[in-house]
C-alpha cells in the first residue's frame, strides 16, 4: 500500500470533513504539524484525537509580516510566541513519532516557527487574535487523478 500524505492545520475558518480546496488555493491556516506521510492512517488519526481531546481551546496573535521559504519569497504573518500552540505541536509530533515520516524534519519541535501564509490577497493582520479550536487532518493526494486537490479527512475540535 502506498502511503498517505498529510498535514495537520487549524484553519481560521473551520472547515468540515469532505471540504475540498485546491493546493495552489489553501484556506488561511496555521501549520501544526508540517506535511508527513504515513502507511498506518487510521494509527495516526487515533493518537491525533488522544492528544487534542486533552488540549483546551486558546488564541494566539498574528505577529508581524516575514518571508518564509527557501528564496524568502513566501509572504506570511509569524504567529507571536503561544505557549499552547507550540506544546499542541510538540504533544502531536511525540505521539505520532513512530507512525510518521515527516518531509522536513526541520520544521518540528525547535525548528517549529508558526504562520499564516498569505494566500491570493487574504492574510491574517498584525496583532488579530485567532482562535485555536480545533486541528484538521488535511488529506494531500486523496484524488489519485487530481494532484492539485486536497481534501480535509477529520476535524478535531480541542476541548471547550
Amino acid at each position: 500500500m502506498k502511503p498517505k500524505r498529510f498535514v495537520l492545520v487549524s484553519f481560521l475558518q473551520p472547515l468540515k470533513p469532505g471540504e475540498r480546496f485546491q493546493a495552489s488555493d489553501w484556506p488561511l491556516h496555521i501549520t501544526v504539524v508540517s506535511p508527513f506521510e504515513t502507511g498506518d492512517p487510521e494509527t495516526v488519526r487515533n493518537a491525533i484525537g488522544v492528544v487534542v481531546e486533552s488540549i483546551r481551546a486558546f488564541h494566539v496573535t498574528a505577529g508581524n509580516r516575514a518571508l518564509f521559504g527557501p528564496n524568502h519569497d513566501i509572504p506570511v504573518n509569524e504567529i507571536r510566541g503561544s505557549a499552547e500552540l507550540s506544546r499542541l505541536h510538540e504533544n502531536l509530533i511525540r505521539a505520532l513519532d513512530r507512525q510518521i515520516t515527516l518531509k522536513n524534519p526541520r520544521y518540528a519541535l525547535a525548528g517549529y516557527r508558526p504562520h499564516v501564509t498569505h494566500h491570493h490577497g487574504r492574510q491574517a493582520k498584525p496583532g488579530e487574535t485567532i482562535a485555536i479550536q480545533a486541528v484538521a487532518l488535511v488529506d494531500r493526494e486523496p484524488d489519485e487523478k487530481d494532484a492539485g486537490v486536497r481534501r480535509v479527512h477529520s476535524v478535531y475540535p480541542l476541548r471547550r
